[in-house]
C-alpha cells in the first residue's frame, strides 16, 4: 500500500493513506501509527549501515500490521510497518559487533 508520512498532534509518526474502493463519494483518510519496528531508520544495505531520514509529506511503501484485538470490542490494534525496497537488512536495534 501508499501512504504519506505525518505526525498527528502528539508528535507520534502515522501513514496517511485512503482506500479509495470503499468510499463511492468524496476522500477518506486513514491514519495508523508506524509499527515499533517502523519507528527506527537504522538498516544494513551491502554490509553498510545506513539510515533513511522519515520525512513528513514522503511517500512510502507500508503494510498494515495486526498485533491482537481489543478484549471488549474485538476491533483490531494496528499498525502501519514501513517498506523500504532498498533494504537489504532492516533491524531495530542492529549491533556493530555483528557485523565482524
Amino acid at each position: 500500500m501508499k501512504g504519506i508520512l505525518t505526525r498527528n498532534e502528539d508528535g507520534i509518526w502515522t501513514v496517511k493513506w485512503s482506500d479509495l474502493h470503499s468510499f463511492g463519494h468524496g476522500w477518506h483518510w486513514s491514519y495508523t501509527e508506524l509499527s515499533n519496528d517502523s519507528n527506527s531508520i537504522k538498516y544494513i544495505k551491502d554490509g553498510e549501515i545506513k539510515y533513511n531520514v522519515l520525512k513528513e509529506g514522503l511517500e512510502v511503501d507500508f503494510e498494515i500490521i495486526t498485533s491482537g484485538y481489543d478484549r471488549v470490542n474485538f476491533t483490531p490494534n494496528n499498525s502501519a510497518k514501513l517498506i523500504f525496497p532498498e533494504v537489504d537488512i532492516f533491524e531495530k536495534d542492529y549491533k556493530l559487533s555483528s557485523l565482524t
